[in-house]
């Protein structure tokens, strides 16, 4: 393909891409399956275009340490199920979570990696920076920035946008902590937005002098301490690992079961199988 882009890894943020695959507009999901089927079709083209030799999917494990620094974390992402079909839409989203997981587990030809103490950013992270080869990692989430000023090894590939993102020309950790993020219900500096962050980060003399504000400093630093990636390395050894084997045989069982009619139609299947078959 004249698209191609090839990579050794492929770091895959699962629950952005279980995300995107969901389709919440008021109404209740369109088949009980159509999200693991948004799933699955969706995956195939991003391994066509990077052709990796390896791929990992990371899962999200509870934020233990920014919970400890701050119990307000993520607190804004509750679910708003007051009525009937948004109840019924997050129990079938749900189920297709559990539903893709397993597939990538046990089918998909994917390193599923884990650990119960910290999300899926911070294992990424460490595993994109840290193996070797040209790795690139799919998620519209800007925080994977981050590995981009880590490591030169690393592209980051937005699924939305279809294009790599860049690096900052300041540090984007500090920059992130400096603006803060709402959909983490991380605060910030007070008062300071995206184009004041970058002027003072590309100012030493005007850091300085912003950091001897007591109030300034410590909202930065509270920040910083949920923005940063945890130090994965020093408990690497107690990640958990899951090798998911692949069989057309099963693919085609599992396509008919969910009914995933077109997905099963040549030459679509074949070239699914062939994608799959490649990893394995």
């Amino acid at each position: 393909m004249s698209n191609e882009v090839p990579c050794d890894n492929l770091f895959l943020d699962s629950y952005n891409l279980i995300y995107r695959s969901s389709d919440w507009g008021g109404g209740l999901v369109i088949g009980e399956n159509q999200i693991v089927y948004n799933f699955l079709k969706s995956i195939k083209p991003i391994l066509e275009k990077f052709n990796p030799k390896k791929v990992y999917f990371i899962l999200d494990g509870a934020p233990k340490a920014r919970l400890e620094a701050d119990s307000d974390y993520k607190a804004n992402r509750t679910q708003d199920s007051s009525t009937p079909e948004e109840e019924a839409y997050w129990a079938s989203f749900h189920k297709q979570k559990r539903t893709i997981i397993n597939l990538a587990k046990e089918l998909l030809p994917f390193t599923t990696v884990y650990h119960p103490d910290f999300e899926c950013d911070d294992i990424l992270a460490y595993l994109a920076t840290t193996t070797d080869g040209d790795n690139v990692i799919i998620s519209s989430d800007t925080d994977f920035i981050q590995a981009l000023d880590i490591s030169d090894r690393v592209k980051l590939w937005n699924p939305v946008s279809r294009q790599f993102r860049e690096r900052l020309d300041v540090d984007y950790t500090k920059y992130k902590a400096m603006v803060g993020d709402k959909t983490d219900n991380i605060p910030g500096v007070k008062g300071i937005g995206k184009v004041g962050a970058i002027k003072i980060l590309k100012d030493e003399a005007l850091l300085a002098q912003k950091m001897s504000i007591a109030t300034f400093k410590e909202q930065f630093e509270h920040s910083y301490r949920l923005v940063k990636f945890e130090n994965i390395g020093l408990i690497k050894d107690q990640l958990q690992f899951y090798q998911g084997f692949f069989s057309e045989e099963e693919l085609e069982v599992l396509f008919k079961n969910l009914d995933f009619k077109l997905m099963l139609q040549e030459p679509y299947f074949s070239k699914y199988v062939e994608v799959m078959e490649k990893l394995s």
